[in-house]
């Protein structure tokens, strides 16, 4: 027997499902454009400095490596692969930071000095 067609039973009524809350954004999640342009900022001037830096350091150990190579007062030592290696980070390194050192400092500044 079909349960609609019992007459004891009161009509059922059909409840809406329940929407689940609503999902509040997360508001510490979002950054604000003013948090942002700092971060960026402060990023610009620090980078290239740190690159000069860096390729001080690769350059230190590059020669420390080559000083111990040629030994014995070898005309044409031959070069280790880890040597050759650092001289090309150095190189790249000092090249970026180079290129990017004075437009860095520009355009930090200018995000620094920039009111909200």
């Amino acid at each position: 027997m079909d349960p609609q067609q019992q007459p004891n039973q009161p009509p059922t009524s059909v409840t809406p499902p329940q929407q689940a809350p609503a999902v509040q954004p997360v508001v510490a999640a979002v950054q604000t454009p003013v948090k942002s342009h700092k971060t960026l900022a402060i990023s610009l001037l620090v980078v290239p400095t740190a690159l000069f830096v860096l390729s001080l350091i690769l350059g230190l150990v590059a020669a420390q490596i080559g000083n111990t190579s040629a030994q014995d007062g070898e005309l044409f030592a031959q070069v280790s692969p880890i040597k050759q290696i650092l001289n090309i980070l150095t190189f790249a390194c000092a090249g970026i930071g180079f290129l990017t050192w004075l437009p860095g400092l520009i355009v930090g500044i200018i995000l620094l000095a920039k009111k909200k």
